[in-house]
């Protein structure tokens, strides 16, 4: 893109180089930009789009951000708060009619018991409302197994939202509301409730309210994808997570010898067998300039970066996404597969609404996401800055893209203890 090279982006390039050397990754693009978009520090692609075919990034190459997804649907529950649709506290039981009957709390002595609460909108947006984890999470925060990991597999291939959420309900939960942070489908079950509440797709009502206004051209629920998008899509890798868990330490080692990652199969690509309706938790596909658009958006405090005074949320909104919502009240802290935080310190975080924050935040400070195609993405206000890696591989929680990037923005790139954001 033209940038003059710096320390920093010399830095960045290596890093991502030694990623590309070891076969660990067949390519990625990484961004970073600062002041809301009016300075880009940093932006370049590697590698492969398509290692096989040996197609090169093309500068509007399209992904699958999977988890990202749950942060568009933190902005879009709270626009809805501010219309004065919904409140936080509501029982999801309000919006969606099977709710009303829910089966109880599966025990470890296998024993059904009333629920204490109501899971509430608040609770599906930080992880609490109770339910089980995802398929592909084998232990329960407690650390008990997962009971419903083939249950919860099941209801991505609901026909409709609607079918989704009925199939959710019919399944116990496995802790009380409110008490523990299990990584589950809750907030898909808030696109259902978003559906509901405004009478339209999930797909659509995005569309409207944050895409648009954003210029996010080239985002998309995977399940509404063009010829045009699937065209431009990195292709899908997988490491080899059965190497990973027989010997960490040994498959992360520089000899290891064995398949170091390969092309996803058609069954374990979200791209090319997504849920048929639009998933509000892992949905969504993207390209680095739409996601930094949305990224650059959050970092002015819900204001659109072209100063022209529009907001697709108010600052009051944007502080209550931003603010600790769960370490005063749950058992656990939030587990690192949520951010693909491997080597991060989650002692000291926390869920807000739709993304991890520091442990006692009141709301603006640093804040995080990601997805399970490794997409890496954080805002840091206080450096005034937006940071973007993607590489399409699965599965996130296996190298450590976030906390080395992090290190070297911190080497790098120093605080603005004057900055108004």
């Amino acid at each position: 893109v033209g940038l003059i090279k710096t320390p920093f982006s010399t830095a960045v390039d290596s890093w991502a180089q030694k990623w590309l050397d070891s076969n660990r990754v067949a390519g990625m693009a990484v961004a970073f930009s600062q002041k809301g978009g009016k300075k880009m520090l940093h932006k370049a692609t590697y590698g492969f789009a398509d290692k096989e075919a040996q197609r090169p990034f093309s500068g509007d190459d399209t992904y699958q951000i999977a988890s990202l997804t749950k942060v568009v649907v933190a902005v879009a529950l709270l626009q809805l708060v501010e219309e004065g649709k919904v409140a936080l506290e509501d029982p999801v039981s309000k919006y969606v009619e099977e709710f009303k009957s829910l089966k109880g709390v599966l025990g470890a002595d296998g024993k059904l018991t009333p629920l204490k609460r109501e899971p509430t909108l608040l609770d599906t947006m930080r992880h609490t409302t109770g339910m089980a984890p995802y398929f592909f999470i084998p232990k329960l925060a407690d650390g008990r197994d997962n009971p419903f990991a083939a249950e919860m597999g099941a209801v991505l291939r609901a026909p409709t939202t609607k079918d989704f959420a009925k199939m959710l309900a019919d399944i116990p939960f496995v802790h009380q509301p409110g008490e523990y942070i299990d990584y589950a489908l809750s907030v898909d079950l808030a696109g259902y409730v978003i559906e509901v509440v405004t009478g339209m797709p999930l797909s659509e009502y995005f569309q409207k309210s944050i895409f648009a206004p954003l210029g996010m051209k080239s985002t998309c629920f995977t399940s509404k994808k063009t010829e045009d998008i699937l065209k431009r899509r990195v292709k899908s890798y997988t490491a080899n997570i059965e190497a990973w868990i027989a010997d960490p330490a040994k498959y992360l080692s520089d000899d290891f010898e064995g398949e170091r990652m390969r092309p996803a199969r058609p069954d374990e690509d979200w791209v090319l067998l997504p849920p048929v309706f639009c998933s509000g938790g892992a949905g969504l596909m993207s390209t680095v300039d739409d996601y930094m658009k949305f990224g650059e958006c959050l970092l002015m405090k819900g204001a659109l970066p072209d100063g022209s005074g529009r907001r697709i949320l108010q600052e009051s909104s944007f502080m209550m996404m931003t603010k600790d919502h769960t370490s005063s009240i749950c058992k656990n802290v939030p587990p690192t597969y949520a951010i693909n935080g491997t080597g991060s310190d989650m002692e000291h975080k926390a869920f807000g609404i739709g993304v991890c924050v520091d442990k006692g935040s009141l709301g603006g400070g640093f804040f995080e996401w990601g997805g399970y195609t490794s997409a890496v993405w954080w805002v840091d206000p206080r450096r005034e800055l937006v940071a973007i890696s993607f590489t399409q591989l699965m599965n996130s929680i296996v190298y450590p893209f976030r906390s080395e990037l992090k290190e070297i923005v911190e080497k790098y790139v120093p605080e603005n203890l004057n900055s108004k954001l």
